[in-house]
């Protein structure tokens, strides 16, 4: 149990490292003759708030091709979710705003654990989704996924999240295999002036951000913030352990901050620094079966997690048609893993990645965009040898450094003006653990009117072996249901080639329709017990949008997913059984079925979100929205959820607000919580109904 002493000490910690960032930043602001610069008009943060759905089709995006273009314009499948969308959202984490998102499987596992991918290959560790925050990697080498307990900032200063639905290879690299998730926060010349925001409710129990920005000179912006919650644990409603329908867990609680400073420089040339500082707890359940006997075993664990991040990215623009960028960044993560005071298992990662790219135009329909990467991680593993059979897998050799140097090419040329456009290019790497990779691609958009266009695209994009993946030792011990397996080690990276087409018309100025279609073709996937698998996936993604009244907006989206894995010859998965019930018995005897089966069965086929958002007074908004998930297979049933917001603006400073989510049930199950292990148990620890209310201030 943390004690009130340990949680003031951390807080104390984490301000006095916070305060000590924020000085030094401004130390070095005043120590460069920014005030007599001139100024360079930048790229504000776009205000999306006012913007008709017309209007909305000429936003400018990044993540497609790393420069601006028109969103009606992208060659892949994108969503944007606006500062307005965020704010209105009512949602408390990064994964709760990728909800609404066509194509995309979100499940929360319990209080800080999601499992979150797109188009299909959905669990804990799901590996083929690259999430990136300003341009820094959010991934985890461990497991080339996403520790979202850690990833989080203060959310009235994101500017938008730029979501690419499918392959993003040829541009961002390995890992961005099915989908990309682009994270920008506001220049600090938007987020001027103080806010304050509080609140609490039964699930989030309490939480609290401060924000400050400031003029440094006439060229010159700054920002510092810091954000805390506590969050409730969930409900258990299976499983192995005692007292079923309790709540076992401390839940989770987190403290960070940070700041932010933008220049313009003389000449062309701008210059962002920005950093992070964070710290938390949280709790969790693990499985594992007894490599001694034929039974599970299961035990609680408090997770401390603790990390910090500085970026430095210059611009330089040589003309209206040239610019460069290069950026900077250290990150560094730490977890450690504790049952009953004592340190069970730790890991470390330090990354230092450096990015240049320069965009320019040869003619006036010929654009090329280069660059060049290298990336060090160092890391270190740490596994309690007071119970060996504690941990089942274990990371040998614990400490490793590995390098990766890359490079892109892409040439966008306009084959017919403003009718054909052809997207031609590809990404160049080279790692430690399979070598060189190449990852092309290929893009086509047409434009056979003003208010339409179809795209279609065909690229391979690989995901390489991660630290776990290749330097995991055979588990402890052996026993019929958990057999000793040989060390494993993915050698080939896992491949994917991938079709897609589609299609978006802008059918009146208050109603458009997107649709996406794509079929995947991965092989070399990495399983288990050095085994791979080949597996076809396809599906379509149907997104509109209507602006019923100049106060009521209706969005809804459908997506359909099918997966199929095949592996040697196994037989077909038996059907689905919806009276199917995990055992609870502690000691029944543990048979894990073939990873591939639960993969297959771990995305739902059919997805649909219904949001409406209104103003129904000058300083009254109302916001709903229905989402329905189908069934995964016998592991959770379907269900429909509703979320709804109602905030009120007594003046243009001040907001008060009440959200809601769940609401339509008490508690109910969204994944199996132990993904990573099929069957384990049947532990289902359940979503609860979420009530809170906030107040913001802005001064």
């Amino acid at each position: 149990m943390k004690s009130s002493e340990y949680k003031g000490n951390r807080l104390r910690s984490v301000i006095f490292l916070f305060l000590f960032f924020y000085f030094c930043i401004l130390t070095f602001a005043f120590m460069t003759p920014v005030c007599r610069a001139e100024e360079r008009d930048q790229e504000d943060s776009i205000d999306f708030t006012s913007f008709s759905l017309e209007e909305l089709k000429q936003v400018m995006i990044i993540s497609v091709l790393k420069r601006p273009q028109k969103l009606s314009e992208a060659t892949s499948a994108i969503t944007v979710i606006t500062q307005e969308d965020i704010r209105r959202s009512g949602a408390t984490s990064i994964p709760e705003l990728l909800r609404s998102v066509p194509g995309f499987q979100v499940a929360q596992m319990d209080s800080s654990s999601w499992a979150v991918s797109a188009r299909g290959f959905n669990h804990l560790n799901a590996n083929k989704l690259l999430v990136l925050m300003d341009g820094r990697s959010l991934y985890t080498p461990l497991f080339s996924g996403v520790y979202w307990n850690v990833q989080d900032t203060l959310f009235e200063d994101i500017d938008r999240i730029e979501v690419i639905r499918g392959p993003g290879g040829t541009l961002w690299g390995a890992n961005a295999v099915n989908g990309v998730i682009n994270i920008i926060t506001k220049n600090a010349k938007d987020t001027q002036g103080g806010l304050v925001t509080s609140g609490a409710g039964n699930e989030e129990k309490r939480f609290g951000a401060f924000r400050y920005g400031d003029q440094l000179g006439n060229n010159a912006y700054s920002r510092i913030y810091i954000k805390y919650f506590e969050k409730d644990s969930f409900w258990k409603s299976s499983g192995m352990w005692p007292k079923p329908g309790i709540e076992e867990d401390e839940g989770w609680d987190s403290v960070r901050g940070g700041g932010r400073i933008d220049w313009s420089l003389p000449g062309g040339n701008s210059l962002t620094v920005q950093g992070d500082i964070y710290n938390g707890e949280d709790s969790e359940k693990i499985v594992f079966p007894d490599p001694n006997a034929s039974s599970l075993r299961s035990f609680s664990l408090e997770n401390e997690f603790s990390g910090g991040n500085m970026i430095a990215r210059w611009m330089h623009a040589f003309s209206d048609t040239s610019d460069m960028a290069l950026q900077l960044y250290y990150d560094r993560t730490k977890q450690e893993r504790d049952e009953g005071g004592q340190s069970q298992y730790k890991e470390r990662f330090d990354t230092f990645d450096l990015d240049f790219q320069h965009n320019f135009r040869i003619s006036g329909r010929q654009g090329i965009i280069w660059g060049l990467g290298y990336r060090f991680i160092s890391d270190e593993f740490e596994a309690s040898a007071a119970d060996p059979n504690r941990w089942v897998f274990l990371i040998d050799p614990p400490r490793r450094e590995t390098h990766l140097l890359s490079a892109f090419l892409h040439d966008e040329i306009d084959i017919i003006r403003e009718r054909l456009r052809l997207t031609l290019g590809s990404k160049f790497e080279h790692n430690d653990y399979t070598g060189f990779e190449v990852q092309p691609g290929i893009r086509v958009l047409w434009n056979p009117s003003n208010i339409q266009n179809v795209w279609a695209s065909v690229s391979r994009v690989v995901r390489t072996p991660s630290r776990s993946e290749y330097d995991t030792e055979s588990p402890v011990g052996g026993s019929p249901s958990w057999p000793s397996w040989p060390r494993s080690r993915m050698k080939e990276a896992e491949d994917l080639i991938a079709y897609e087409l589609g299609y978006r018309v802008q059918l009146t100025k208050s109603f458009s329709l997107d649709l996406a279609t794509y079929l995947n073709e991965y092989e070399d996937l990495n399983l288990y017990n050095n085994r791979s698998a080949e597996a076809e996936t396809y599906g379509m993604e149907l997104a509109v949008n209507w602006e019923a009244l100049t106060w009521w907006r209706l969005s809804a989206s459908y997506s359909y997913l099918h997966m199929h894995i095949s592996q040697g010859d196994r037989p077909p998965p038996p059907p689905y059984d919806p009276n199917f019930a995990f055992p609870t018995d502690p000691n029944f005897p543990f048979f894990p079925p073939p990873f591939d089966i639960f993969l297959e069965r771990s995305s739902p086929n059919h997805q649909f979100v219904i949001h409406s958002s209104m103003d129904i007074y000058r300083n009254l908004e109302l916001d709903l929205e229905l989402r329905h998930v189908d069934n995964l297979d016998i592991y959770v049933s379907s269900y429909t959820e509703m979320d709804a917001r109602l905030a009120w603006k007594p003046r243009e400073d001040l907001e008060i607000s009440v959200a809601g989510r769940n609401l339509l049930h008490e508690h109910h199950p969204e994944f199996l919580s132990h993904g990573f292990i099929p069957f384990s148990g049947g532990e289902n620890i359940e979503v609860e109904r979420s009530i809170y209310g906030k107040i913001t201030c802005r001064f």
